[in-house]
């Protein structure tokens, strides 16, 4: 399959689309009540998750994004997003974060400081040179191995 069109299916909640590794496009339904979507290992360069305010977990490793937005997904608790090509990741607006994977991307900054609740944190084989979780109490699991981290706080 290259083309996966979930536009008409309003009332989903869930949605798992992955391994899909020929995929061109995937076009996401247009529900406000979206609350998980996977679409690991699909192969798609771009994703909008812009119009999901309800989303609390994304799941979209192993793709080719260079950009991900997930400003307005406040609710988001879980973001898996290893494996793509993304050079920055905004945040900022992700307070609820808990779990974030983010591993395997060329990054080169990661601000997670304002995420308190954030449990745990894979940002393993990227090129960032520090890392500041001081604002982070409730980590429990982090892997940050094969990177270029001069500074750990």
């Amino acid at each position: 399959m290259t083309k996966l069109d979930f536009s008409h299916n309003t009332a989903l909640e869930v949605l798992v689309a992955n391994e899909f590794s020929q995929l061109e496009s995937l076009i996401l339904p247009k529900s406000k009540t979206l609350r998980v979507l996977n679409c690991t290992a699909t192969g798609v360069g771009e994703i909008d998750v812009s119009n999901y305010p309800a989303l609390e977990e994304l799941w979209c490793a192993e793709n080719e994004l260079t950009h991900l937005d997930v400003s307005n997904n406040k609710l988001l608790k879980r973001l898996w997003c290893d494996y793509n090509n993304l050079t920055s990741l905004d945040l900022s607006n992700n307070p609820a974060l808990e779990e974030l994977s983010c591993g395997g991307n060329p990054l080169t900054s990661l601000n997670v400081s304002n995420i308190p609740a954030l449990s745990l944190l894979h940002c393993d084989e990227t090129q960032l040179t520090s890392l500041d979780l001081s604002s982070n109490p409730a980590l429990t699991e982090l892997v940050c191995y094969n990177n270029q981290l001069t500074s750990l706080d």
